[in-house]
């Protein structure tokens, strides 16, 4: 559901893409891609397993530029399901506390604002990476996140530092 259903859809879009033309496409990362994420294993693979594809389809295609963001929370309806599960456990609450606060989170505007700054900043910068639009420096132009990448082909992709 949270990787395979998208890549379908991905799939289902090749027939429309222009030829030679650059296709943009993003995924959304989620909860559990940096540390353990008790009792939404299933959820967290499936993120991972995203990540992991925009890296092989930037090598793979070049007529694509597949990102992956980290969104950090934001309100949508997705928290109902946490609300409603018994295995939730300490999530439940968190969840509540979150919707609870007006306006807390990460807005609709961040989300398109950091997709825009994606496209703007080309394929070559940021073509297979997952960013996070909560902490990673890409707001107002990002000229020293974007100088970063370029030094380092590795940053923000899936790895184990130190292996070659």
């Amino acid at each position: 559901m949270n990787s395979t259903a998208q890549l379908r859809a991905l799939y289902a879009l090749q027939p429309a893409r222009r030829p030679q033309s650059l296709s943009h496409v993003f995924f959304f990362a989620g909860g559990g891609t940096n540390s353990p994420f008790r009792n939404y294993s299933a959820y967290c693979l499936g993120k991972i397993m995203l990540i992991k594809m925009c890296e092989l389809l930037d090598d793979e295609d070049p007529d694509i530029n597949a990102v992956i963001l980290g969104t950090g929370w934001v309100n949508t309806k997705i928290h109902r399901q946490t609300l409603k599960s018994t295995a939730a456990e300490e999530n439940r609450e968190r969840t509540a506390e979150f919707l609870k606060q007006p306006g807390a989170g990460t807005s609709f505007e961040d989300v398109f604002a950091c997709i825009e700054w994606c496209v703007r900043s080309g394929r070559e910068l940021v073509g297979g990476r997952n960013f996070s639009i909560v902490h990673d420096a890409w707001r107002k132009d990002g000229a020293e996140l974007l100088a970063e990448l370029g030094r380092d082909k590795n940053k923000f992709k899936l790895r184990r530092s130190g292996n070659a």
